[in-house]
């Protein structure tokens, strides 16, 4: 699972939750960063979901899911 927010507070909360959940869960902060994290682990890494925050620096969360969607290499 992809967690992407801008607030250390709210990634920290999610990660224990979805860890307790039992899921595998990566953070980054930024919109940039989760293209980049998504491009550099496309061969091995396959996330079956991602929870975006709504108001990102760079990319609002709509405009992150919309790229990660038209990318094939990437897409979740």
């Amino acid at each position: 699972m992809l967690v992407v927010d801008d607030n250390s507070t709210n990634r920290e909360i999610l990660y224990r939750q979805l860890i307790q959940w039992g899921a595998k869960v990566t953070c980054v902060s930024s919109a940039p960063k989760a293209l980049k994290l998504l491009h550099d682990t496309a061969a091995e890494t396959h996330f079956k979901l991602a929870l975006l925050d709504w108001h990102l620096p760079f990319m609002d969360g709509l405009s992150l899911a919309k790229a990660i969607k038209a990318d094939a290499r990437i897409a979740l």
